[in-house]
């Protein structure tokens, strides 16, 4: 029965477009964090060079 469901196109077609909205999410996730991540690394980066003119 669970193996006829699956084979229902309808519900191959669903179960496709969950996942690639999924996946696609999650792309965007990463890509927010990486982003994040790397203005983070410039602002320490500058605040370094601030400090050290500082000194």
């Amino acid at each position: 029965i669970i193996y006829r469901v699956n084979c229902n196109p309808i519900f191959k077609a669903n179960h496709n477009a969950n996942t690639e909205k999924i996946m696609h999410r999650r792309t965007e996730i990463q890509s927010e964090i990486k982003r994040k991540e790397k203005h983070r690394m410039e602002g320490l980066w500058k605040t370094d060079l601030k400090t050290l003119s500082r000194i």
